[in-house]
């Protein structure tokens, strides 16, 4: 199983009020709180994000979690890692647990080759993101990673062409080579001082954006790295 996971890319594809005080008529209270309750529950339903919404940078990860028919999985450790998903819905939620365990890896190409793909939301349980694992997401524009990721593996991103903005979450350890071969809409990137193993060619400035702003702390293995490439570094 752990063969599977870090098998490399294919040639081909290298290339998250107080009421008023005072006295009212009692009648008059009840009917405007009920009037006020039900106004609530008519917003919220009317304000309610489905699988038929626009996809926004804000709501995202509002969107309904994916039921797990759509995806093919196996067990790994202690919970399961995702191999592909079926899914044609413009959110992809991979869902925390199946069958009790948790998901704790996206596989090679796990979430690749989605073509109605607008976001993708991991639980905060995924610790591992293998090779490619969003490869070929054209429409892809908005990314969250969770809170608990340490490695994420080379070509993660390949040639995700609508892809504007990734953010690494803090306890991040490695990232891998050409994470965004390909992805020349991509203007921000976001590395936190928790990875010490970072490729020196992560991006490839000649088929990415080479105005991409890297933002990372300051003395971070990120900062050195994207330096000797030559990208815009901003130390939040």
């Amino acid at each position: 199983m752990r063969k599977k996971l870090l098998t490399g890319l294919c040639a081909g594809i290298m290339l998250v009020g107080l009421v008023g005080c005072g006295p009212k008529e009692p009648k008059q209270d009840t009917t405007t709180s009920t009037s006020t309750n039900e106004t609530k529950e008519t917003e919220n339903n009317n304000t309610a994000t489905t699988n038929n919404s626009e996809v926004t940078e804000k709501n995202f990860k509002d969107f309904p979690e994916t039921d797990e028919k759509y995806f093919s999985y196996d067990e790994w450790q202690e919970g399961y890692v995702i191999y592909s998903c079926t899914s044609d819905d413009k959110v992809v939620r991979v869902p925390k647990e199946i069958k009790g365990k948790p998901v704790i890896a996206i596989g090679e190409r796990g979430l690749g080759n989605l073509k109605n793909c607008e976001a993708i939301v991991l639980p905060d349980t995924v610790r591992y993101i293998g090779v490619g694992a969003f490869a070929i997401d054209n429409k892809l524009k908005y990314v969250y990673l969770g809170t608990s990721v340490e490695t994420v593996e080379k070509g993660v991103f390949n040639s995700d062409s609508s892809l504007e903005s990734v953010v690494f979450p803090e306890g991040t350890k490695s990232i891998g080579s050409l994470v965004f071969w390909g992805t020349r809409s991509i203007k921000s990137i976001t590395i936190p001082a928790s990875v010490t193993e970072i490729s020196n060619v992560f991006y490839f400035e000649d088929n990415c954006n080479p105005d991409v702003e890297i933002h990372t702390p300051k003395g971070s293995a990120a900062e050195e790295v994207a330096n000797n490439i030559g990208l815009k570094v901003v130390n939040d």
